[in-house]
């Protein structure tokens, strides 16, 4: 009798704790045309275990009878759920294709198991952009070739890769924002937090708000013949041009990164993350800011 060939089905394995990574991840393969009779998800409806079913019958028919490729979303919390490590378990002795999804904050030389640490993965956050895209390309090229799918122009492909790497480095900072900086912290009627902030200083407030407000949402350090230059897109806090100008501003970053308000993303190049925009927000409707004006109509001499 000719053999049966087995249904292709993409099989995503993760920690439900990394269910925020995993919904954005879902929706790339959407976008390159996976459908629900395609894709396993336990924590992404449609594509979890039917209303009634048994977890561990229904995870074992797939594993045996569905031609599967595994996305290992790896990660901490993955190591720490033993169902994860099952099906990690399963897929090698299956001998079932797999890929190596690293979700942030996780290293190539963490993972371990009983999968191949050489193989090559895809890290989400990594710092090397180029090397990101260039992978997000492989596997897509992989699944269409695989499935079956239709081929997308080059400008829908990068536009919806980026929207893809955009979703995972909001929740990145939302994750980072609540571990440093938790936002129930934040409330402007609360009398303790009120206390809090004058600890803070109103320089800090004020590049803040210019940096959140800002086109590009960054502040820049940079360096000139007339020494150091601290800026937000065109307006320049260090406009005198004087040591007292610099050590004034260089205090206001420093206390802002500590707050955890914005962050280092290259030597001279800060950002605003996810808590300083809510700060932000907070300070500007308080104190009436408007950035079109001078700032430095805000700062107490």
């Amino acid at each position: 009798m000719p053999k049966t060939e087995r249904k292709k089905m993409v099989f995503i394995s993760h920690a439900t704790t990394d269910k925020c990574y995993v919904k954005p991840f879902v929706e790339l393969l959407e976008d390159l045309g996976l459908n629900e009779e395609e894709i396993i998800c336990s924590s992404i409806p449609p594509y979890c275990i039917p209303l009634d079913g048994r977890v561990y019958e229904w995870l074992v028919d797939k594993f045996q009878n569905c031609d599967l490729h595994v996305m290992f979303m790896l990660s901490k919390n993955y190591y720490k759920s033993a169902a994860c490590l099952n099906e990690m378990g399963a897929a090698w002795a299956l001998k079932h294709k797999w890929s190596g999804i690293l979700l942030p904050d996780f290293e190539f030389c963490d993972i371990v198991g009983c999968i191949d640490p050489t193989q090559i993965s895809i890290k989400l956050d990594d710092s090397d952009k180029d090397t990101l895209y260039f992978r997000l390309g492989e596997l897509k090229e992989k699944l269409i070739r695989e499935f079956g799918l239709q081929q997308m122009t080059e400008a829908i492909w990068n536009r919806k890769r980026s929207e893809f790497i955009s979703k995972i480095e909001a929740e990145t900072s939302k994750i980072n924002a609540e571990t440093e900086c938790p936002t129930e912290n934040i409330v402007l009627d609360d009398k303790a937090t009120k206390t809090e902030r004058k600890t803070i200083n109103v320089d800090s407030c004020v590049m803040l708000v210019y940096a959140a407000e800002s086109s590009m949402k960054q502040i820049l350090v940079s360096s000139s013949f007339e020494g150091s230059v601290i800026s937000v897109d065109k307006i320049e806090f260090t406009k005198r041009k004087n040591p007292r100008d610099v050590a004034r501003w260089t205090v206001a970053i420093s206390e802002l990164v500590s707050q955890g308000y914005i962050k280092k993303i290259s030597g001279n190049i800060f950002e605003v993350t996810y808590s300083g925009y809510i700060f932000s927000d907070q300070i500007k409707e308080e104190f009436k800011i408007d950035v079109s004006h001078d700032f430095e109509e805000y700062l107490v001499d």
